[in-house]
């Protein structure tokens, strides 16, 4: 990906945070989304080898034939991580780099050197939920899920199709959706997807890993407990197409 890239689609989300967090009357809004191919474009470039989507699936969301949960703030287009590294460490690793990269020193991962796997573990629900919505897609190198990222405002949902969202899942969102922040004032998610252990002990207490703005910087951290509804979760769709 060329730096000029890089640094434009770094501007446009320092933009959109500057506005999410000087504007107080957009607390309750869900912002706004790019389209699915959109999304899909942008992913394909940071991750030449990826392979396609669902067309069934891509087909329908385009045509409306399915509908995007009420509870949802919209579609989202996220990588199968084993496409992106054998291990899941290794794929959050890869696309905070690319964050990294995007924000450069507006971006503070407090984390750093301790998203091992040690210290950090994708929680079982969540691996086994995402199982299920890879098998239901046809086993595609991109999913396309519909998701809520902790907003006020938004409706609870049955458990069983509900399932928390990591933070491989959340920083794709970012990358994929660099406007994501441009109606809302408070940015506040936590991946309670994941389960990070600061001590690297897992007989220990966990705390989910979390995206604030801290500073005017994007910061990642593990400091606290999910506030009311800002955890991040995605849905199963029961009527999602199986074969591509």
């Amino acid at each position: 990906m060329s730096k000029s890239l890089y640094g434009k689609l770094g501007s446009l989300i320092m933009h959109f945070l500057l506005k999410f967090t000087q504007n107080s009357n957009n607390n309750h809004l869900p912002p706004s989304f790019i389209p699915i191919p959109k999304q899909i474009e942008r992913l394909q470039k940071l991750f030449p080898d990826i392979g396609p989507v669902n067309p069934i699936l891509l087909s329908r969301i385009r045509t409306k034939s399915i509908h995007l949960p009420s509870e949802a703030n919209g579609w989202f287009a996220i990588p199968w991580w084993p496409a992106i590294a054998p291990t899941y460490e290794g794929a959050v690793e890869i696309v905070i780099t690319l964050l990294t990269n995007l924000l450069q020193d507006k971006f503070r991962n407090n984390l750093e050197g301790r998203l091992d796997d040690r210290h950090l573990q994708n929680n079982p629900r969540t691996k086994t939920y995402f199982e299920d919505v890879y098998a239901q897609q046809g086993c595609p190198d991109v999913l396309i899920i519909s998701a809520q990222l902790g907003y006020k405002g938004t409706n609870p949902v049955s458990e069983k199709w509900k399932f928390n969202l990591d933070i491989f899942t959340i920083i794709c969102i970012f990358l994929a959706n660099p406007q994501i922040f441009q109606e809302c004032k408070d940015f506040s998610v936590y991946c309670s997807g994941d389960e990070f252990f600061s001590n690297g002990h897992h007989d220990n207490p966990s705390k989910p890993p979390h995206f604030t703005v801290s500073g005017g910087k994007i910061c990642l951290d593990a400091k606290h407990y999910p506030r009311g509804r800002n955890t991040a979760s995605g849905f199963l769709l029961p009527d999602c197409p199986t074969k591509m």
